[in-house]
């Protein structure tokens, strides 16, 4: 599992709770900002984002990818 994913599953669920009336957007700069502040590991913000997208699209439809300006 990646590791954004598993973050989410332990993380979001509190984030919701506290930050419900937040737009989407919102909601995933929160999570962005928590991961980045009190993970105990450094995270590569830029990597997490694009892996992020990916799961978003994939999600979406199968027809729809994500590329990377790398």
């Amino acid at each position: 599992m990646k590791t954004w994913k598993l973050l989410a599953i332990l993380l979001l669920p509190n984030l919701a709770l506290a930050q419900a009336n937040l737009t989407a957007e919102q909601k995933l700069q929160t999570f962005f900002k928590y991961v980045e502040l009190a993970y105990v590991d450094s995270v590569d913000a830029n990597e997490l984002a694009e892996d992020a997208i990916v799961a978003i699209l994939e999600d979406l439809d199968p027809h729809s990818t994500y590329i990377s300006a790398k």
